[in-house]
């Protein structure tokens, strides 16, 4: 008597050859995101809305995002009302008004926003992280498996760059 029909023997080894490369795929995973935790701490700091603004001009163009695209960026102190309506972890949120129209706010909370929060923020407006599918969970699943990975490591890369 089998134990296993082939259909289930396949089903099992594959589900032994995912548990077995899990760490393969979490452990770079975690240490991405200690290293862009130290890179947010070491990035220089932003302490003004119009040291926002002249960063946004210096890095919208090192992004080539076309003139065309409205980027309003807000600097928020810790104690104002705005800020505690973008929830109370948020360092820095981006989103679509309308078509080629985003906005985005850092926001002050035990440190000051640095220059890593910008860029990041800045990533997902460039690289379409905001266009929304349609699927709320697709949307959900990309956003913390693919979009916000990705812009982790592009803040990584650019925030320590002095330019």
């Amino acid at each position: 008597m089998r134990m296993f029909s082939s259909k289930n023997a396949i089903i099992y080894k594959l589900g032994i050859g995912l548990r077995s490369s899990i760490p393969y795929i979490l452990i770079p995973l975690f240490l991405a995101m200690g290293a862009t935790d130290i890179a947010e701490r070491l990035s220089p700091r932003i302490n003004s809305q119009s040291q926002l603004e002249e960063r946004l001009i210096i890095d919208r163009k090192r992004m080539k995002i076309p003139n065309n695209v409205v980027i309003r960026g807000f600097y928020f102190k810790k104690d104002d009302e705005r800020a505690s309506a973008l929830g109370s972890n948020c360092r820095g949120c981006s989103m679509k008004v309308s078509d080629k129209h985003y906005k985005f706010a850092l926001v002050e909370r035990k440190q000051l926003p640095s220059k890593f929060i910008l860029q990041h923020e800045l990533y997902h407006i460039a690289d379409g992280h905001l266009d929304n599918s349609g699927s709320k969970f697709k949307d959900s699943l990309m956003y913390y498996l693919w979009y916000e990975p990705k812009a982790k490591i592009y803040g990584l890369i650019y925030s320590l760059r002095n330019d």
